[in-house]
């Protein structure tokens, strides 16, 4: 697709009170929407995380046994909780004058041992042609071999960027970057240097990877030859300066 197109991730704990089951961070949403509906972007796709509507359903029904019904229960619980968030955030995204569309993955992706085997992006384009904002988020999705599997919204970023040519692609995360093992903010990370990064677990209950599958997604995307950036989607100006170009503290993430 190319055509300048931006790929927005927000943080499940950007918008959300992680560890807390179904809080918003009701003044963080309001200033996130504000922010992109000042920037004006053409060609932007959202993708947000789960958070508190996603991460404690999917650690409640971590194991899918032989029993369809139970399974289909636990399907149907953590994919009604997390579209509850998405409907939160394009309604607010409306209410400021975007033109925000929720997309919801389970309806069009299919996994194989959780990674995404296809996904129709067809969909997606033909919006961003008609000046629509497609909003995703992470997601539960069939797998061809697990059955059901959770879909994390930094894997539909990267899968997204390299089938549509995404040109800046960026993760508003609740930290500054990526710490380095001095306690400072990494600018630059490649694979030369990924393995010299101690990665905090931390105490938030996250299904998905934490920052560290964030990094690894972003190193594979940047194997493609599409570089992205971490930043703090928390900070008041962040994200409307990253989405016009300006330069904001972050992590680099590139070959």
């Amino acid at each position: 697709m190319g055509k300048g197109l931006t790929i927005l991730k927000i943080g499940g704990s950007v918008i959300t009170c992680k560890n807390d089951e179904k809080r918003l961070r009701e003044d963080t949403i309001n200033q996130v929407v504000r922010e992109i509906a000042d920037a004006r972007t053409d060609h932007l796709i959202l993708v947000h995380g789960a958070g508190s509507f996603g991460h404690p359903q999917a650690a409640k029904h971590s194991e899918f046994g032989e029993d369809l019904v139970k399974n289909a229960f636990a399907v149907f619980d953590i994919n009604t909780t997390v579209m509850e968030l998405n409907t939160i955030l394009v309604s607010s995204m409306i209410s400021q004058g975007l033109p925000a569309v929720a997309l919801h993955p389970m309806n069009f992706t299919i996994l194989e041992d959780g990674r995404i085997y296809s996904m129709m992006t067809t969909q997606i384009e033909e919006m961003l042609d008609k000046g629509f904002v497609p909003v995703l988020h992470g997601d539960i999705v069939f797998d061809r071999k697990k059955g059901y599997a959770i879909l994390s919204g930094d894997q539909i970023v990267t899968y997204l960027a390299r089938d549509l040519q995404a040109q800046r692609v960026g993760l508003g995360v609740d930290v500054d970057g990526v710490i380095g093992s001095d306690g400072s903010v990494m600018e630059v990370i490649t694979p030369q240097n990924v393995d010299e990064i101690i990665f905090d677990k931390g105490a938030d209950l996250d299904v998905t990877g934490a920052m560290e599958g964030k990094v690894r997604e972003l190193l594979e995307l940047a194997s493609y030859g599409i570089s992205s950036c971490i930043f703090n989607g928390t900070k008041k100006g962040y994200i409307r300066r990253w989405l016009k170009g300006e330069k904001i503290p972050s992590t680099i993430i590139s070959e």
